[in-house]
């Protein structure tokens, strides 16, 4: 009787230990439970309060789960999405592109829109599943077009500005020898009125003992003119700024180009005698007058003849 006695104690014992340990890992097991309702409730909220749209499918694009911000971005709602192709979101997979190579969505009225993309995987059991996070970029995509654009145009305003430059230098270029050419030829076509000045001086001077009265006027009135045509071109060589602003001033007239002709030969004649040449003028049949600008027309003629 006392062994047996024993042996029921220690049984008891053993029991009571046996029943101690299973309610523990029951209270282990109602703890991991609780952990996990909470660990899936956290997960939860945060998939319901992300900003950024987040879908998982199956290997065969098949969407199993769309969360809220999804909807909102997508328009659809999760109920009518799930069990759909992805394609239906992202033609081809997101393959279609912007023309800058950035992919797009698809809303539910059709509408494209930029989006970011990031994918990872994922196992449930033995099957491979997929999470996609989708970020619509629309604004931040208008903002890079905005700022490629606004680069593009100080490119081309630095482009417009530097061929200005350019075109400023070669200007004052062509400025500085067009005068330097402006001034070789009016050294040039100072002489030549000069000449006649000083010749018929001479011519003057000369015959004042011969009292002949009508070549002396005629001397003196090629003097005259002379004059006035070297005054005209000491004026134009003084007033540089007309030829550098391209405004050089034409005085138009009715006017004979014999009488034109003949008034230049006679101021130039002093140096064909010294030369020991002389020059013929024949008039036209036919009338010769025509509208032009006489001082420039007569400096014409000074540069061929001399």
């Amino acid at each position: 009787d006392e062994q047996l006695t024993t042996h029921n104690r220690d049984l008891e014992k053993k029991i009571s230990m046996r029943t101690r340990t299973l309610h523990e890992l029951v209270e282990q097991l109602r703890e991991s439970e609780r952990k996990a309702i909470d660990n899936e409730g956290y997960l939860r909220a945060v998939i319901t309060t992300a900003v950024d749209a987040i879908i998982t499918l199956d290997k065969n694009g098949i969407i199993h789960s769309f969360n809220p911000a999804a909807e909102r971005m997508f328009g659809y709602e999760e109920y009518h999405i799930k069990g759909q192709v992805i394609d239906k979101l992202l033609p081809s997979s997101g393959a279609m592109q912007f023309s800058d190579n950035t992919p797009y969505g698809a809303k539910k009225d059709g509408t494209l829109f930029p989006i970011e993309l990031n994918i990872s995987e994922f196992e449930v059991g033995a099957e491979g599943m997929y999470t996609w996070i989708v970020r619509d970029i629309t604004e931040r995509h208008e903002q890079e077009i905005e700022l490629r654009l606004h680069r593009e145009h100080l490119e081309e305003m630095v482009t417009e500005q530097t061929k200005d430059l350019i075109a400023a230098k070669e200007y004052a270029e062509a400025a500085n020898a067009a005068k330097s050419n402006f001034l070789a030829n009016m050294s040039h076509e100072l002489r030549t009125p000069m000449h006649a000045i000083l010749s018929y001086s001479e011519y003057g001077s000369q015959r004042l003992s011969a009292d002949n009265l009508d070549k002396l006027a005629k001397y003196f009135n090629q003097i005259n003119q002379s004059g006035r045509r070297l005054l005209l071109l000491i004026n134009d060589l003084l007033d540089l700024a007309k030829l550098e602003a391209k405004k050089m001033e034409y005085h138009f007239e009715r006017a004979d180009l014999f009488n034109l002709t003949k008034q230049t030969v006679n101021d130039i004649n002093p140096l064909f005698v010294k030369k020991q040449q002389k020059i013929m003028i024949e008039k036209a049949e036919f009338s010769c007058v025509a509208t032009l600008d006489s001082m420039r027309i007569g400096q014409v003629m000074y540069n061929l003849l001399s």
